[in-house]
């Protein structure tokens, strides 16, 4: 028998202290055998570490601005939000607030489940304010009313095509480029956790309980200071 791999470390950790019980439970004569004997052990998913480099980010930036839309625009959103991608694709008109400048993804649509508000930049703005208003969702299906862009494979390949320099990577390496990025021009990282709108980290446990602080303004002001080293890219060019 063999577990599929894929595991997380946790899961391979719990694998090793059954077999490990239950072989003591065998020298003890309190079982006739390992229920566990045989069976090849977890294989942990291996941890991802693609950054884009700056050239590379410079570059798919620029494409994004001048790709058709939906996959330009929807790239350009992962850039400016590190949203995860079926985040970005499901985002409807009725979640970005003009007035407070705000996106605000519902508990339903993130993987943690928890409301997400993320701050509109300049950036973010003109791209969505670039965009057409065909139905309720901001990147719609084009072949079946009702339903979201999913044509990730085709699209990324005819967007790749335009990216001679740059080694392959995959939409989620955008997200952790984001994070890169936002380290490097220095925001705090519990701001960019929430950013991310991650769970774990900095404030977790007791903190995350008793701190019911945003960090809205916080955001936005990293979300500035990362649309001015965007758009500084983009004049490099």
């Amino acid at each position: 028998m063999i577990i599929r791999d894929g595991t997380t470390s946790e899961q391979h950790h719990a694998f090793v202290a059954a077999r490990t019980l239950f072989n003591w439970a065998v020298r003890e004569d309190l079982l006739s055998l390992n229920p566990v004997q045989g069976v090849r052990g977890f294989k942990p998913a291996q941890t991802r570490e693609r950054v884009l480099n700056e050239q590379e980010l410079r570059t798919v930036w620029q494409e994004a601005r001048h790709a058709p839309y939906p996959f330009g625009p929807i790239v350009q959103v992962l850039l400016l939000t590190g949203l995860r991608r079926s985040e970005a694709v499901q985002l409807k008109w009725n979640f970005i607030d003009d007035a407070e400048r705000t996106v605000t993804i519902p508990a339903e649509l993130t993987k943690n489940g928890r409301i997400h508000v993320v701050p509109i930049g300049t950036l973010l703005h003109d791209t969505f304010a670039s965009l057409p208003r065909i139905n309720q969702y901001v990147f719609p299906s084009s072949r079946e009313a009702g339903t979201v862009f999913n044509g990730w494979g085709k699209a990324k390949s005819r967007f790749d095509e335009q990216l001679a320099d740059v080694a392959p990577y995959t939409l989620h390496d955008l997200r952790r480029t984001f994070a890169t990025t936002h380290a490097k021009l220095g925001t705090p990282i519990h701001v960019t956790e929430k950013l991310l709108n991650h769970v774990s980290g900095t404030i977790s446990g007791v903190a995350a309980v008793y701190n019911r602080h945003t960090y809205l303004e916080e955001m936005r002001v990293a979300v500035a200071t990362y649309d001015e080293y965007l758009a500084k890219l983009g004049e490099d060019c």
